[in-house]
C-alpha cells in the first residue's frame, strides 16, 4: 500500500534522481516491474483512504527468499553489491553515475530495451533459489531530458 504520496519516480531536474512520483507514475512503474519480471505478478486491489489522503493497494507473489542484504558477511561485505552488479551486466545494463549519490550507484540502464533501473540496492531485492527478485525497483523508459541525463550518467 502507498504511504506519503505514491512512490518514488526518477527525475532528472536539477540533477538525475529520484523524486516523490504520481498515481500515473506509479501504475507505470508496476507495469514496466510486471513486464521485466513476470514471475512477480503485481495486482492493483484498489483504493483506501489513510489519514485523509488516497493509497493505492497493490499485492504480488510471495518470494520465500530472503534480502538480499543477508547475503553480506563480516569477511565479505560487498557481495551483495556484487551479486546486484553481475545480474545487471549480464541481463545487458551499464551503471548509472549519480551525481547526489550515498554510496554505490544503484541505478543501471539498458540502451536495448531503453529502460533506467534505479533504486537497485540489496533491500530491495530478494533471492530465492539463486534467482534475485526486485521488490521495490523504480524503472522508467527515459525520454526528453530524463534520458539525456541518464545517457550523462553512463
Amino acid at each position: 500500500m502507498t504511504k506519503d504520496g505514491f512512490g518514488f519516480c526518477a527525475q532528472g531536474v536539477p540533477v538525475l534522481h529520484i523524486g516523490p512520483g504520481t498515481p500515473h507514475q506509479y501504475f507505470t512503474r508496476l507495469l514496466l516491474v510486471g513486464a521485466m519480471f513476470p514471475k512477480l505478478r503485481y495486482h492493483f486491489d484498489g483504493l483506501v483512504r489513510l489519514q485523509g489522503a488516497v493509497a493505492l493497494v497493490t499485492t504480488q507473489k510471495y518470494i520465500p527468499g530472503k534480502l538480499l542484504t543477508e547475503e553480506a558477511t563480516e569477511d565479505n561485505p560487498k557481495r551483495p553489491l556484487r551479486i546486484i552488479e553481475n545480474w545487471f551486466t549480464k541481463l545487458g545494463y551499464r551503471k548509472l553515475h549519480l551525481e547526489q549519490a550515498i554510496g554505490p550507484s544503484m541505478a543501471w540502464y539498458n540502451r536495448d530495451q531503453n529502460l533506467a533501473v534505479f533504486d537497485a540496492k540489496p533491500a530491495n531485492i530478494i533471492l530465492w533459489e539463486d534467482e534475485l527478485f526486485p521488490v521495490d525497483i523504480i524503472p522508467v523508459q527515459p525520454t526528453g531530458l530524463l534520458m539525456k541525463k541518464v545517457l550523462a550518467a553512463l
